[in-house]
């Protein structure tokens, strides 16, 4: 299996994210290990925020997926729960991608879960280990829903999140207010990403039958994700 990452440089935002530790694909490799008993083989996300990587895992048929808080500095991973106690949920679909931005002094974490409707973006409060249902929204494309597999945040303003999504190479623009617990979310295209002729160390390479995974964000860069078997 080949992985590379695709960055699209000079993106306008102001947004800043924390290190991201050199040891995440050990931690990465160690989360993996973790859900087996409950046949959650599916690894998506990560979200690397301050100390923390938080990322999930999904049934193959993306009928529950638990949500995971691994520590940067130590490697201890941990499941977080909702308000019952249960570390399981039906609502997010295969979870493939999230950020995380702070509204009202707690961590909220945005998920693309890759299905059309009122959940195909889903807020979690995060407070300490616990993860609660905080908003669910309907992304829309010229009034027809959007199942989209990438999410970051571009900005935040004092009553908005804006957004960047992606599906395929095509990335999208859209906000939602941060009151907003439901909704929609109308989302116009930005631009796309060449995949066909990329440059790795002065070559130009073709990486169009590459699959994407999610995407992030870093100082004016997006960071795709890419693999091929």
């Amino acid at each position: 299996m080949y992985r590379r990452y695709i960055i699209v440089d000079n993106v306008s935002c102001n947004n800043s994210f924390g290190s991201v530790n050199q040891r995440l694909f050990q931690y990465i490799y160690n989360c993996c290990r973790h859900c087996e008993p409950q046949q959650l083989y599916g690894y998506a996300g990560p979200c690397c925020r301050f100390n923390v990587v938080i990322h999930s895992k999904t049934k193959t048929d993306n009928s529950s997926a638990v949500i995971q808080k691994t520590n940067k500095n130590t490697g201890a991973t941990t499941n977080l729960t909702d308000s019952s106690g249960s570390a399981t949920y039906s609502f997010l679909g295969h979870a493939n991608d999230m950020d995380v931005a702070t509204i009202d002094g707690y961590s909220q974490l945005y998920i693309a879960t890759m299905t059309t409707g009122s959940n195909s973006l889903v807020r979690m409060k995060i407070n300490g280990s616990k993860a609660t249902k905080a908003g669910s929204y309907t992304v829309m494309l010229n009034g027809a829903q959007k199942s989209i597999s990438a999410v970051c945040i571009e900005s935040t303003t004092d009553t908005d999140v804006n957004f960047l999504f992606k599906v395929g190479t095509q990335v999208y623009r859209g906000s939602v207010a941060k009151s907003a617990t439901s909704g929609t979310i109308n989302i116009a295209p930005a631009f796309k990403i060449n995949t066909s002729s990329v440059k790795v160390n002065g070559t130009t390479i073709n990486l169009s039958s590459y699959t994407h995974q999610g995407m992030g964000y870093h100082k004016g860069k997006i960071y795709v994700p890419l693999w091929d078997r």
